[in-house]
């Protein structure tokens, strides 16, 4: 017989064992601290039934033989509790060292195998997809999301919705054109729950243009335009025209020339 331990429990501890009808498991379990860390190779079979580390509780288990079945013919479950198995002092424990040896009805025992467990209290993943544009009201707006997989998710309002192996959905439903809520529930094969809740617009979901961005441009083209507008002004009304500068000279803007009286002028030498 083979053994195998699942990586996670349930969040009220319980833990899933697989094996072969009929075979017992002694499982030796040593809670751990937070940053504690169990054993990663597992011992010889002889000395994993005969040698108990401290700290340790021994318990066996055997996975059921459903009546009309034979013993090692087929495969199951057995359920091994940990909730009770502590830390001294601690209030709780999240984590377990686990070494499991299987014995069949037969007396043949299987390769003992070693693992660190922690108990599953966390929520699934659960998204949805909410795209730019949306067909709008009245018709159907399809829109994909994904959950853990394995987990069971429900739309708020309508009921179950079919989840494909890799956690796939689809939300079918008719949306205004205006921001609406989609609420889904998500739970895992632990009973563990999330909550997600979804804004999405029917047709173009204005919330997703860059507002920023378009902001920013629309200001940097008024300052544009203001500038070039001052420096335009500028260039017309700088310099007052006169009529020296437009070379048009009327008799009253002419020079005089002054007459002068002979022998004013320079005495020769």
């Amino acid at each position: 017989p083979k053994a195998t331990i699942e990586a996670t429990t349930d969040k009220d501890g319980s833990a899933t064992l697989p094996g072969y009808t009929g075979t017992r498991l002694f499982v030796s379990i040593r809670p751990l601290g937070e940053d504690e860390e169990g054993p990663d190779v597992a011992p010889s079979k002889l000395d994993s039934l005969l040698q108990v580390p401290n700290d340790t509780v021994v318990r066996t288990v055997r996975v059921p033989v459903p009546p009309g079945n034979e013993s090692g013919r087929d495969g199951a479950f057995t359920m091994l509790g940990l909730s009770d198995i502590r830390k001294d002092g601690a209030p709780s424990t999240s984590r377990w060292s686990l070494r499991v040896v299987p014995i069949n009805d037969w007396g043949e025992v299987g390769f003992p195998v070693v693992r660190t467990i922690t108990r599953d209290a966390v929520g699934p993943t659960l998204n949805l997809e909410t795209p730019f544009t949306n067909p709008v009201w009245p018709f159907l707006a399809h829109l994909s999301g994904r959950a853990e997989p394995g987990s069971a998710v429900t739309l708020d309002g309508s009921g179950p919705l079919e989840v494909d192996e890799a956690g796939r959905f689809t939300v079918v439903t008719r949306l205004a054109p205006w921001p609406q809520t989609v609420r889904l529930t998500a739970t895992d094969v632990s009973g563990n729950t999330s909550v997600g809740e979804f804004s999405v617009v029917g047709g173009v979901d204005y919330r997703q243009f860059p507002w920023a961005l378009i902001v920013a441009l629309t200001l940097l083209g008024l300052v544009a335009v203001r500038g070039l507008s001052s420096a335009g002004r500028a260039r017309g009304g700088g310099v007052e025209a006169t009529s020296w500068s437009l070379g048009v000279l009327d008799d009253a803007a002419r020079p005089e020339i002054e007459e002068l009286p002979p022998g004013s002028g320079l005495a020769p030498r």
